[in-house]
């Protein structure tokens, strides 16, 4: 926005505006999501929906007008990996597991404190679309590759992009030391 001269006031007015649209396709994608397990009730699936985006995080989003909308795309990004896993859960193409990666990089790129929802939404939706304890297995697999491959490659490259930023010496054995650090955290909180 600053290299287009956009003033601040607009900027936080153009993120207001991307937050509200994404979170709104959000809700949207969910709604069809549940649509597909409650088929008794409308409002059911409507209601888990917007509860299901709406959480806490977002609450916290709106405290920072200028990065909502960047944050909430992000959500909306953790929408469609979901609902790419749960094409795959549903149909067993491997390609689905290909997109999910890809729009949990997408995720990851935006936002990376919101990539940990990418855990919690489809664990909902993978008891259902498992017949047994294999398939079961298996679906939390792709969730976990979903999540890890993304989440510890922008672990990796920002600690060695921030690492040789910030130093004229730049020292791998560090950098791979707070890597190292950062997985272990990093899994240690989403667990």
């Amino acid at each position: 926005m600053a290299k287009l001269h956009i003033p601040f006031a607009l900027c936080k007015i153009f993120s207001c505006l991307l937050a509200m649209g994404s979170l709104y396709l959000s809700i949207l994608i969910f709604y069809h999501l549940l649509l597909q397990i409650q088929k008794k009730s409308k409002y059911v699936s409507a209601f888990l929906s917007f509860f299901f985006v709406m959480n806490i995080f977002i609450v916290e989003f709106f405290m920072f007008p200028e990065y909502t909308g960047i944050m909430c795309f992000s959500i909306l990004f953790i929408s469609m990996a979901t609902r790419m896993m749960i094409a795959f859960f549903k149909t067993r193409e491997k390609k689905y597991i290909g997109f999910a990666c890809l729009f949990s990089f997408f995720t990851a790129f935006c936002y990376q404190g919101t990539l940990s929802l990418l855990v919690l939404f489809p664990i909902a939706f993978t008891l259902y679309y498992s017949k047994d304890i294999k398939t079961f297995l298996q679906n939390n697999l792709v969730i976990a590759l979903s999540y890890l491959v993304p989440s510890i490659t922008t672990l990796v490259v920002s600690k060695l992009l921030g690492s040789s930023r910030s130093t004229s010496h730049f020292d791998f054995l560090l950098a791979f030391q707070k890597i190292y650090d950062g997985s272990r955290h990093l899994l240690s909180t989403t667990f």
